[in-house]
């Protein structure tokens, strides 16, 4: 689902004991798909997060903070897929960012959307010419 641009709810990695709500309300500028990697603010910090769901909220735009950067260098996570990890946080007492993404590769959650383009344009790079080697004789 496409949402418009305002406030998403995002999962970030906080434990469950740290008495923040399973999502937290950011303020995108631009539509983003549920299930999209992104990086926000939290504490002093930027962390990764995922676009969990579109959030009505009364919170006013100066108490939400921005979604610092989207990475749509890959596509969003799938709703079977963020099902999932709703189903294993509850299972097994966790927050929902805590599952969610510590599920994806380390990479995914370290690089910024320019690192993972120039990643993944290298890995088509290498694997067009390992299939055109294999078709040479």
């Amino acid at each position: 689902m496409c949402l418009s641009p305002g406030v998403v709810a995002v999962a970030v990695d906080a434990p469950l004991h740290a008495a923040l709500s399973p999502t937290l309300s950011y303020f995108s500028e631009r539509p983003l798909l549920e299930g999209t990697l992104v990086h926000v603010p939290l504490g002093q910090r930027e962390v990764a997060g995922i676009v969990w769901s579109a959030e009505a909220t009364d919170a006013a735009d100066s108490e939400v903070r921005l979604v610092v950067e989207v990475c749509d260098a890959i596509a969003p996570l799938s709703a079977p897929w963020r099902a999932l990890a709703e189903f294993t946080a509850a299972y097994y007492q966790r927050s929902l960012g805590e599952i969610a993404l510590s599920a994806l590769p380390v990479e995914l959650r370290r690089l910024r959307n320019a690192a993972l383009v120039n990643r993944l344009a290298r890995a088509a790079k290498t694997t067009a010419a390992q299939a055109g080697g294999a078709l040479s004789p």
